[in-house]
């Protein structure tokens, strides 16, 4: 990334993680998800290539690391466009800032490699809030193609040959990771605007070309040239085909603001 100018820049930090989860199921085209979002905005935009970033595999170091560069490198003048593919998860809340009716809720969170290059590591929500949140300008963008759901799904049989994103881990089953009566939060706190691939309690599939948020999203912003509309149409063809392929869920892609 370039050092800080006296014009507007525009950074992108696009990041993918092949990721294997605990059943021997890993996902295959995160790592081209971050490839192709990053070139769709660069072209798009016809930005300078010296200001994309793109970190396949990344690892929980690299995660840590570009996002404090951005704090650097960011002027209160520049967009950033901050960009995830990989998979997701939930754990128990860790600072009770999910607590709500005096029951314990769940933080989400980046399943990503460890610093060794070997094993994953999780990095809560609330961490990656705090690091964005940091950065010096308010023109921020968010794009996150994960699972936010904490159910132990794979696919069904009116599912096969696609994949959710969602980290498959135990958990006591008389009590299921996400619990209706918790709120919903879809990162409310988190500075700008966010594009998520599903609500917080679904899943996010990847079929054969890679997420399917991810490429109807990039095809979408290549034709519209205006990330909101392109938004609307691909949350609306996300819908549809989930529900086409009869999955136990749909997927219902988020926008906040």
């Amino acid at each position: 990334m370039t050092i800080p100018s006296d014009k507007p820049v525009t950074f992108i930090l696009a990041m993918g993680a092949n990721t294997i989860d605990e059943n021997g199921n890993r996902l295959l085209k995160a790592n081209d998800d971050a490839q192709k979002f990053a070139d769709t905005i660069a072209q798009v935009l016809k930005l300078e290539e010296h200001n994309k970033c793109i970190i396949k595999d990344v690892k929980q170091e690299q995660f840590k690391r570009n996002l404090e560069k951005l704090q650097i490198l960011a002027q209160p003048r520049d967009t950033v466009f901050i960009y995830f593919s990989g998979h997701g998860t939930k754990l128990p809340d860790s600072n009770e800032d999910e607590v709500y009716d005096d029951k314990y809720c769940y933080d989400e969170a980046f399943v990503v490699n460890n610093n060794f290059g070997t094993g994953i590591h999780k990095v809560r929500d609330d961490f990656f809030v705090k690091q964005v949140n940091k950065i010096p300008t308010n023109n921020i963008i968010t794009t996150v193609d994960f699972c936010f759901s904490g159910g132990v799904l794979r696919g069904t049989k009116n599912c096969l040959n696609v994949k959710s994103k969602n980290w498959s881990f135990s958990h006591n089953k008389e009590e299921p990771i996400f619990k209706s009566n918790c709120p919903v939060s879809d990162m409310k706190k988190l500075k700008g605007k966010v594009y998520m691939a599903s609500k917080e309690n679904e899943i996010a599939w990847e079929f054969d070309n890679g997420g399917i948020f991810t490429t109807f999203f990039v095809k979408n912003i290549r034709i519209y040239k205006k990330f909101d509309k392109a938004f609307e149409i691909t949350a609306k063809q996300v819908r549809d085909i989930t529900s086409l392929r009869g999955c136990d869920q749909l997927q219902q892609p988020q926008r906040r603001p």
